[in-house]
């Protein structure tokens, strides 16, 4: 896929033009609801949904939805037994905004990415106050107040890859533990296929 533009739509899949109007029709809001659930419990997580859009093929469009809160992402990993694709970005962090997506949407399978891994988007530059707003988070040996949302995601970014570069796209379980690779933003078609790959690997 060539540059393209991001914002706002309502479903997980790549689809033609003409599909995509309709579907903007029935959007109702920024955000949907998904069920996760199993025999035991119903867990109920609210998903905000990224759309790609190809400049140079508007008709190649593809759609994500993501977690923008981590707790939410572990309970649905939880229930559905997968692991979570963690992506560190933010709101206005970037030159060229969105570059996960554009990274992302060179799979040709965002389905796939979809059906596999519950995706978890945090945005390290999120200034919503923490409830907890004295809490303390450990980086090589050094402790650090965390007061924001986007402090306590980028703590988590540098726990895990040991840098605080965005956009980084890794994998982890439910107890945050760092699974398969770690990919930025790339053009390479086959690395990006070797990193979803390294994801369902372990």
């Amino acid at each position: 896929m060539g540059k393209g533009n991001i914002h706002m739509s309502f479903k997980g899949t790549c689809l033609q033009s003409n599909v995509r109007t309709h579907l903007i029709v029935l959007l109702l809001g920024s955000f949907m609801i998904s069920a996760c659930s199993n025999d035991q419990q119903r867990t109920w997580c609210y998903s905000e949904v990224f759309e790609y859009v190809d400049e140079q093929n508007p008709s190649d469009t593809c759609y994500f939805y993501a977690y923008t809160d981590l707790d939410a992402a572990i309970s649905c990993a939880k229930v559905q037994k997968k692991n979570i694709l963690v992506i560190f970005s933010g709101w206005g962090v970037l030159a060229v905004p969105k570059q996960e997506w554009r990274t992302l949407s060179l799979y040709n399978d965002n389905d796939y990415i979809q059906s596999n891994f519950v995706i978890a988007w945090l945005p390290v530059d999120d200034k919503t106050l923490l409830s907890d707003t004295t809490s303390i988070a450990v980086f090589d040996n050094d402790s650090i107040r965390v007061k924001t949302v986007g402090g306590k995601n980028l703590m988590l970014e540098r726990n895990l890859l040991q840098s605080t570069s965005q956009p980084a796209l890794c994998f982890v379980d439910t107890n945050l533990q760092k699974t398969g690779g770690t990919i930025r933003y790339t053009k390479d078609r086959k690395e990006v296929e070797e990193f979803i790959k390294s994801g369902l690997s372990e």
